[in-house]
């Protein structure tokens, strides 16, 4: 859940549809009393039912809006291409991406949290290993790797920016 510029609150949730792929989003102007406001955001895709992290980040200074930021697998089919993508407004459009999880794919990247560092850099938290050589679910959970990605590479940022070659230290 998110705060919005204009004191709305967004819940951004997993979906547990078979045959939707995307997140499902609501959004609340009475202080979460009620959620009326409900779409499927297919702009977000995901694996069906995997946590994702939602992020406040700042006002930002075109729009007047927030930029929001939003981590998940952004894969429709298995866990994996773990990416944070940015609306610049409030989380109506998902403009710009940034590939955190190494490649090639497919690498499993499970669930993640994001944080706000004082200088505006994101770190993110999440669960990584290899698909191909997991023949158990828990055999892809090999570590918790971490990446902090500055802020400015969003103002350059398309559909998709990696960072180096292996932006995730093991921890």
């Amino acid at each position: 859940m998110v705060e919005l510029s204009d004191g709305s609150l967004m819940i951004n949730c997993r979906n547990q549809r078979d045959d939707e792929d995307h997140r499902v989003v609501a959004v609340s102007r009475d202080g979460g009393e009620s959620f009326p406001e409900v779409w499927l955001e297919k702009q977000l895709g995901e694996p069906r039912g995997c946590q994702g992290s939602l992020l406040f980040h700042s006002l930002n200074p075109v729009s007047g809006k927030g930029n929001i930021l939003f981590s998940n697998p952004d894969n429709t089919e298995v866990r994996s291409d773990g990416t944070l993508k940015l609306s610049e407004d409030d989380g109506r459009t998902w403009t710009k991406a940034f590939r955190y999880a190494p490649k090639p794919a497919p690498n499993f990247t499970g669930y993640s949290d994001i944080a706000l560092f004082p200088d505006a850099s994101v770190g993110v938290l999440y669960e990584r290993g290899e698909l191909e050589d997991a023949d158990e679910k828990s055999e892809r959970y090999e570590e918790i790797a971490f990446v902090r990605i500055p802020w400015n590479v969003f103002k350059s940022a398309g559909s998709e920016r990696t960072p180096g070659p292996d932006p995730s230290p093991r921890l």
